[in-house]
């Protein structure tokens, strides 16, 4: 199937045109641009006519890049008309839109659209136009919708207490979905993990974990009984409660505004980047430093993670 290089719409004294296939990433006018330039705007011009001029861009590239990529595109329209009549004379308006139209039609970001690749071209036979329209495409598209992530981030407190080989341990905590919903909204499961300890270790601490978990859709699939755990590691050195540790008492409260949220949720991606952490599960992370009394341990756990509630928050 041919490309369209133009769509034209006609009312009365208005030519309304959008030149689309643009090469990606360039401005320069195809031949097919040049040719219908040629043929229904300059006589309009030439005729004491007035134009406006729009460029856009498809949603694959930065924003920005894609916002002053589309002003070329405009300018280049002026530019050919300019000097193929051999004269400058006023426009009502050149300026891009970016991939502001292709978003506002609900075109996915990243998605490379040749109909988006173009420019508006509004031609009036008169001197002062009307307002411009922008020519949308024919078919409009419907966002997908936003895929919830399977990566859950949070922070907890946690007992621990070892004797040689055998030990015990329970933590709590509140996980938040590594990503929020179109609205700002973001699920978040609050759980109790309680078992035995096998491995090499000796003491016992009350101490700060991040906790991590991927590959989990449905915060009930956190519900576990009588699982074994991978290799696992606690380690606490004497010092004074820290700050994130005295907030652990409203665990509902640590993470309270979108910066921390991002900041907690980038911290996950990173660490699921580790080799370590590469299967799916739920892993604990002690914070070196916050916490009290001395402290390791390295094994397996066997025990039960518990759903204890679920809800969605806005952050403020």
């Amino acid at each position: 199937m041919s490309e369209k290089f133009v769509i034209e719409h006609c009312d009365g004294a208005i030519t309304l045109a959008r030149l689309q296939f643009f090469d990606i990433s360039q401005s320069n006018l195809k031949e097919e641009h040049k040719a219908w330039l040629r043929r229904h705007v300059i006589p309009l011009l030439q005729g004491n006519g007035s134009i406006s001029v729009v460029g856009l861009s498809s949603r694959s590239g930065k924003a920005a890049y894609n916002k002053a990529l589309s002003k070329k595109r405009a300018v280049a329209v002026q530019l050919f008309l300019e000097e193929t009549m051999q004269k400058s004379f006023p426009f009502d308006l050149v300026d891009g839109l970016g991939e502001s139209l292709a978003e506002e039609m609900g075109q996915e970001d990243g998605v490379e659209d040749g109909q988006f690749r173009a420019v508006m071209i509004y031609v009036h036979s008169i001197p002062t136009p009307p307002n411009p329209k922008v020519i949308k495409t024919p078919k409009k598209m419907k966002p997908k919708p936003k895929k919830a992530s399977t990566l859950w981030v949070g922070i907890g407190e946690s007992h621990s207490g070892d004797l040689v080989a055998v030990g015990r341990y329970n933590w709590n905590g509140r996980l938040y979905r590594a990503s929020a919903d179109d609205g700002g909204f973001v699920d978040y499961v609050d759980l109790m993990a309680d078992g035995w300890k096998l491995g090499g270790g000796l003491g016992g601490s009350v101490g700060a974990i991040v906790v991590v978990a991927h590959g989990v859709q449905s915060p009930h699939e956190f519900n576990k009984k009588g699982e074994w755990s991978d290799w696992d590691l606690d380690l606490a050195i004497g010092g004074k409660l820290g700050d994130v540790l005295k907030g652990l008492k409203g665990i509902g409260k640590i993470v309270t505004t979108m910066e921390k949220y991002e900041e907690l949720s980038h911290a996950a991606i990173e660490i699921t980047k580790n080799k370590g952490f590469v299967k799916k599960g739920l892993y604990t992370i002690p914070m070196l430093g916050v916490g009290a009394g001395l402290h390791v341990w390295t094994g397996r756990k066997y025990g039960d993670v518990t759903v204890i509630s679920t809800g969605r928050t806005k952050m403020r």
